[in-house]
């Protein structure tokens, strides 16, 4: 699936070049806003050219770094890890990871939507995302068996997770408008984008009793959860697939001093095959004689006894095979950009996504521009899926026509990982003609 889409989002590159006017790079002053919002890059695009970049990210607002990377490599998690992430977490946690590769090329020419001229863009990107929210009352239960609330309700309701692979290939088409006294900016990308090895849960209302003496257990919950198709597998798969639209508006005066910018990004829906399988149940069972002593190692506990269909009746478990569809992670963001002098230009925003962000994503970015071609960023963000973070951005042009950049959401992590909860990385080339 990845070698073709690639091959294609090239072929449709080439192509679009033939037959219509390609504006050389040098006639071009526009500085095009990117239609996609990015803490760590959000900068002006760099006409006719090609590149790729990959990024990587951890994010919570409450589980240390180390506790985390056990988690992504499957290390053993000793007891030290465990009491100092209880400690810190709160009523509702998220936890989150991803990475990315994408290959993309921009160009500017006349002729091919509008006579006038407009940047498109076209891109190709895979990767893997990784969420959920979830209780301290699930992590205890999990982690340290359903005994540690004895006498006591666990509750679990408003877990969710979202984890899936995906592929995308996009195309993007962006004008900007020049009027006597201020300018805009208006882009739009459609993407088709394809996932596999997906899983959703939804778990609404879930709590768990356990008697004081471990004699029996009350647990009551409403939940479905979504497997994508299971008996595909191999390079080509393809679990679902849907179309998804981003779009950003800008706004700057004449002089361009000042510039203030809105995003929708990741506004579609992917419909999952008629081969998915999903779980749900309404209802609430008592049960005698259990005791889940650690519910990340089954063997220690006698529901495990059961085979999987007695399981599935006894909880009152539906299971249904068909299609089905849920959207991707929609964001919305602004930013303002000042130039204060004509070395330093200071950037400001809010973004938000309804899942998996716990709060808006508040951050101020000063840049300096600190020799010829080469600039220096720094980022204080506060809220989103985190708590805070302190970054950089460091963009540099080498050899005339290369460009190279690195940056991070946060960088605490290299110096005070067991206090920090959030890591990211981001690296950049292009080369522009």
């Amino acid at each position: 699936m990845r070698s073709v889409l690639l091959m294609v989002s090239f072929t449709f590159l080439l192509a679009a070049g033939a037959g219509a006017q390609v504006i050389p790079s040098d006639s071009i002053t526009v500085n095009y806003v990117p239609v996609l919002f990015s803490l760590t890059h959000l900068h002006p695009e760099e006409t006719r050219s090609v590149g790729v970049s990959v990024e990587g990210l951890v994010h919570s607002q409450s589980v240390s770094l180390p506790f985390s990377f056990s988690l992504l490599g499957n290390d053993f998690i000793d007891d030290e890890l465990k009491e100092t992430t209880s400690g810190k977490l709160q009523a509702k946690n998220v936890l989150e990871d991803g990475y990315e590769a994408r290959f993309y090329g921009n160009w500017v020419q006349r002729n091919l939507l509008l006579k006038e001229p407009v940047m498109y863009s076209v891109d190709y990107s895979f990767g893997g995302y990784n969420s959920a929210w979830f209780t301290d009352e699930l992590f205890n239960t999990a982690f340290y068996g359903n005994a540690f609330y004895a006498g006591e309700t666990a509750d679990f309701s408003g877990t969710r997770s979202y984890n899936f692979q995906y592929d995308r290939i996009g195309f993007s088409a962006q004008k900007e408008v020049k009027g006597e006294r201020e300018n805009w900016q208006a882009g739009l990308k459609l993407s088709l984008m394809s996932i596999h090895s997906a899983l959703r849960l939804n778990m609404e209302h879930a709590t768990l009793f356990t008697e004081e003496n471990g004699e029996y257990l009350d647990a009551s919950y409403r939940f479905e959860y979504a497997v994508s198709d299971t008996s595909n597998h191999g390079a080509f798969q393809i679990d679902g697939i849907g179309p998804v639209i981003d779009v950003m508006t800008s706004w700057s005066n004449k002089s361009e001093r000042t510039r203030i910018s809105v995003f929708i990004n990741n506004l579609g829906m992917i419909f999952w095959n008629n081969k998915t399988l999903t779980y749900s149940a309404d209802s609430s069972i008592r049960y005698e004689g259990i005791q889940a002593v650690n519910l990340l190692t089954p063997d220690d506990s006698s529901l495990f006894q059961y085979n999987v269909d007695s399981l599935l009746k006894y909880t009152g478990t539906a299971v249904s095979t068909g299609g089905t569809s849920f959207p991707p992670l929609l964001s919305f963001a602004t930013a303002v950009d000042y130039r204060l002098s004509l070395n330093l230009m200071l950037q400001a925003g809010i973004s938000y996504r309804p899942y998996p962000d716990l709060l808006p994503l508040i951050y101020v970015k000063p840049m300096w521009k600190v020799g010829r071609g080469v600039e220096a960023g720094a980022i204080a963000s506060y809220g989103g899926a985190s708590r805070y973070g302190l970054g950089f951005d460091l963009r540099a042009k080498v050899f005339e026509h290369i460009f190279m950049e690195a940056a991070s959401e946060n960088i605490l992590g290299v110096f005070i990982p067991k206090q920090t909860t959030s890591a990211s990385l981001f690296l950049r080339a292009s080369y522009q003609f």
